[in-house]
């Protein structure tokens, strides 16, 4: 007979303005709500998670150019035609293709979860930020292990 844990535990999803790295761990800053200090002793996981288009989205995205060109085969020569194909249809499609967005995500030992969502502008300051959080930890864990 199999037996299943029901007790799950309590999870909240939080999101954050502003990252501050400090020497004792993070703070994390809510705008008008505040902010929050973590040890990096509370810290159970920290990455960068790259988001695209759901699927159906992109090949909504790129099959409207092509109705565009289809309406304007109508009305416009066909040399201008191409043109237009081309303009409208190879833009879109590479767009579409490329599309990314990144989110930074927190998460502690108790299950609460941090999340910001992040620009290609400032990925690599959130990156160097998540490199010195995983060498602080994996410091702190080392001196464990060697003291014990």
């Amino acid at each position: 007979m199999n037996i299943i844990n029901s007790a799950r535990t309590k999870t909240s999803t939080t999101r954050f303005d502003v990252l501050t790295l400090v020497e004792n761990g993070l703070v994390f800053n809510y705008g008008k709500n505040g902010e929050k200090e973590i040890a990096f002793t509370e810290l159970d996981m920290v990455y960068m998670k790259t988001h695209s288009l759901h699927p159906v989205i992109e090949l909504v995205l790129i099959l409207v150019p092509f109705l565009l060109v289809l309406l304007s085969a109508q009305y416009i020569p066909f040399d201008i035609m191409i043109i237009v194909a081309v303009v409208t249809i190879i833009p879109t499609f590479i767009k579409v293709m490329n599309y990314k967005w990144y989110s930074l995500k927190i998460r502690l030992k108790d299950g609460s979860i941090y999340i910001k969502k992040v620009s290609l502008e400032v990925k690599i300051d959130y990156l160097n930020i998540i490199n010195q959080v995983q060498k602080e930890c994996f410091y702190r864990n080392a001196n464990i292990m060697a003291s014990a």
